[in-house]
């Protein structure tokens, strides 16, 4: 056989074999030094799979965990508020309107009639100027004026278009004369307030606001007429009604001429009258009044005396239907004051003030008592439901006229006062007089004189 067919392991086989096991032995002891410890990592995956999480964590809600709403979802530029789902619709169920329950004081004073005759509107005439002013006439008594509200029934209008020397129109200076001497409210409505029409209504009406006065009695629309008049005095409501008794002839066919009937309030001493007025009574009171003036003027109505039966049925009347003061103007002199006793619907009783007239404030006349007025000055508290008079005074007033260029000039003083300066004997003898027959004429009136 030759060398070729012989069968064995070469050198090289070997070789390759001894360096093959040589590298795996490397890779052994190479490969889990490049890989770390693991034998740790192993250790702490079992040490975490053994712990029960819910005894090494608080038990959590929803209202425990802080949710940053902006941080998960910016909020957006412009804001916006989600409609809510619309709410079954219930009808309103309507309440009577009562009078919130209050605390507090008010002190009203209220004057007779501003009467602007020919000699009254010549007395404010001065010739230099060629203009009227009217402001000294009241200066004297602007103090005793002044109170929360003062009202005043002026008894002439003040129509630009219309002749000042006819009666009864009237400068519209007179309107400054109020104003300077602290009045707050002007009663408008008197038997010859409409002779003028609609035009010398509103025109009065315009030059009484001008100057930042109040107005009742009288009116320039149907919108106005129904304007409650109320005073806010702090937390006190107090509601002012106004009523004439009478019209002239002329007065009444400016009212049908111009279809006005609501213009001027005019009501008939009797039932119809008190019920028309209760009627209006009671709608203050549903408006929230806490007290309620009702102001009367009785000219042209001379025949109503204060002794008449027919009168204290009527006074009466209003004091039942919620009336706190009555006031009376347009008699030209001065009556008694009373009390009455109201018996209102809920069964309860209760003082009303009646002041039957207060006479004359100013006029140029000088009989007929039309020299003496009184200003009446009523302060009354309220506390809750009740009404409490705390002091009803007055101050007795003269008419004191005096010659000055050429021209009789009339000064308003308060007759239980010294004398001013310039009034000479005689007429602070006069003013003495009417002060005396004053006090007569109120007699036992619930009354007294005005503590300065």
């Amino acid at each position: 056989m030759s060398q070729h067919e012989r069968r064995g392991v070469s050198l090289g086989t070997v070789f390759m074999l001894a360096l093959t096991l040589m590298v795996v032995g490397a890779c052994a002891i190479v490969l889990p030094r490049l890989m770390g410890p693991f034998n740790i990592s192993l250790e702490d995956r079992a040490m975490l799979s053994s712990t029960n999480m819910n005894e090494a964590l608080p038990a959590l809600v929803m209202s425990d965990i802080p949710l940053n709403v902006a941080s998960a979802s910016p909020a957006p530029t412009a804001s916006h508020t989600a409609s809510p789902a619309p709410a079954e619709t219930v009808p309103p169920t309507e309440a009577p309107i009562v009078a919130e329950q209050v605390n507090g004081s008010v002190m009203l004073t209220f004057a007779g009639s501003v009467n602007m005759d020919d000699l009254t509107r010549k007395s404010g005439y001065y010739s230099d100027s060629k203009k009227y002013d009217f402001t000294e006439n009241l200066s004297l008594i602007a103090s005793e004026l002044d109170s929360d509200c003062t009202l005043v029934t002026l008894e002439s209008i003040t129509d630009p278009d219309g002749n000042v020397r006819q009666i009864p129109n009237a400068p519209d200076e007179v309107m400054d004369m109020l104003a300077a001497a602290n009045v707050d409210m002007v009663a408008l409505g008197y038997n010859r307030a409409f002779e003028r029409g609609q035009e010398g209504a509103s025109a009065t009406i315009a030059q009484a606001s001008a100057r930042g006065l109040e107005t009742l009695g009288l009116y320039d629309s149907q919108e106005d007429a129904q304007r409650l008049r109320v005073v806010s005095i702090g937390s006190i409501d107090v509601a002012y009604l106004h009523y004439t008794t009478a019209l002239t002839n002329t007065a009444k066919r400016q009212l049908n001429t111009d279809d006005a009937s609501w213009a001027q309030p005019v009501i008939t001493v009797g039932t119809a009258g008190a019920e028309q007025i209760a009627a209006d009574i009671r709608l203050a009171r549903e408006q929230g009044a806490h007290l309620v003036v009702v102001s009367l003027n009785w000219s042209g109505s001379d025949s109503l005396t204060t002794t008449s039966t027919k009168m204290k049925t009527f006074m009466q009347a209003l004091a039942d239907a919620g009336a706190d003061v009555i006031i009376g103007a347009g008699t030209k002199a001065v009556r008694e004051v009373t009390w009455l006793i109201g018996q209102r619907e809920d069964g309860t009783s209760r003082q009303t003030l009646c002041a039957w007239s207060l006479g004359s404030l100013l006029n140029g006349e000088r009989n007929n008592g039309n020299v003496t007025g009184m200003l009446l000055h009523v302060q009354i508290s309220v506390n809750g439901s009740s009404v409490n008079f705390e002091r009803v005074s007055y101050t007795p007033t003269y008419i004191w006229r005096f010659k000055q260029d050429d021209y009789y000039r009339y000064r308003v003083v308060a007759s239980d006062q010294p004398a001013p300066d310039g009034m000479d004997s005689t007429q602070a003898s006069n003013a003495q007089r009417a002060f005396e027959n004053l006090r007569k004429t109120l007699g036992n009136s619930p009354i007294t004189l005005r503590i300065r």
